[in-house]
Parts: structure tokens; C-alpha cells; sequence
């Protein structure tokens, strides 16, 4: 047999226990109409909050980054000439890589990229991507524009601003 003051003790638990519960069905007894609306837009607001901050933790989006590339502009010594170094961070290699530089430039890599591999790349090696060439018996078309023809190569001092590299893998945009 039990002592009286445990079963006391059990029935001030349970008495506890069950207004507790009681309680917890009023809070959540959605009770007239408006009660439920509120409870409906204060929900559903809490949801909208909660799936924004996974999604922002999560990576995706526009800042996703399918092909695993990192770029990293670099300048050599004391001059202003730019190059520079792109990384294979994926787990795949990059085939029929093409780069765009500040959307004027481009090049095409001749080799594929291995898995977690870089390349080097001079900014001097792009090829302007609207050059063509004039022939010298044709004068005037210098006229016909404002700005002068761009070089057929991007300038050794280009400094850059914005990156795509497209694979057969992928594409990927950067800024610098």
C-alpha cells in the first residue's frame, strides 16, 4: 500500500496535468470566425517566414552556382596587365568550355577542365567578339561611328567586370 501523501501528490499531478490540458483547448480552440482568420493569416505568415529562411540557408537561386567554378582576377607585378584564374570545383570535368568577358569578349578553351583542376587565362587572350575586319581599300568607315573599332584582342590592361563560362556541363555568371 501506498502512503496517503503519494496519492495526493499524485492527484495535485494529475488535476495539474489535466488544467494544463484544458488550457492548451481554449488557446487552441478556434472559437468564432475571426479567431479563425487570425489564427489562418498569423499561421500562415509564420510558414512564409520559415520557408524564406530555409530557402535563403539552402543556397539555391540565382546565387546557385551549377558548374562549380570560382574566378579569381589577378594582376601581374608592378604592370596593369590582368589575368585570370578559373577553378573546377565540381566533381565533374568541364568539356567545350567557352568564357565571355564583360560581354564583348570571348575565348574558347582548347582543353577540357579536369575535376578540381584550374586554368590560367590572360585577359589579352580574348577576341573581341564583334571584330571584323576592315579592308584597307575601304576608307572612311571610321566615321561611321562614334567610338573607335575596338581591337581584335581585349587590351592586357582590361580590368574585369563580368564573367560567363558555359560548358557542356552548365552555365555560370559572376561579377567581380
Amino acid at each position: 500500500m501506498r502512503p496517503a501523501v503519494t496519492d495526493r501528490a499524485i492527484m495535485t499531478v494529475q488535476e495539474q496535468l489535466k488544467d494544463t490540458a484544458a488550457d492548451l483547448v481554449k488557446v487552441f480552440d478556434f472559437g468564432g470566425r475571426f479567431k479563425r482568420e487570425k489564427l489562418f493569416v498569423v499561421g500562415g505568415y509564420a510558414l512564409l517566414a520559415l520557408l524564406t529562411v530555409l530557402w535563403a540557408l539552402s543556397g539555391g537561386g540565382l546565387l546557385s552556382n551549377p558548374i562549380g567554378a570560382r574566378v579569381e582576377a589577378k594582376v601581374i607585378g608592378e604592370s596593369t596587365d590582368h589575368w585570370l584564374l578559373l577553378q573546377n570545383e565540381s566533381s565533374e570535368t568541364w568539356t567545350h568550355v567557352e568564357l565571355t568577358l564583360n560581354d564583348h569578349y570571348s575565348q574558347r578553351l582548347e582543353e577540357p577542365v579536369p575535376a578540381h583542376q584550374s586554368v590560367r587565362v590572360m585577359v589579352d587572350s580574348f577576341r573581341y567578339r564583334l571584330y571584323v575586319p576592315r579592308a584597307r581599300r575601304f576608307v572612311g568607315w571610321q566615321s561611321v561611328g562614334e567610338e573607335p573599332q575596338p581591337r581584335p584582342f581585349a587590351p592586357a590592361s582590361l580590368e574585369p567586370k563580368r564573367m560567363t563560362i558555359r560548358t557542356d556541363q552548365g552555365e555560370h555568371a559572376l561579377s567581380f
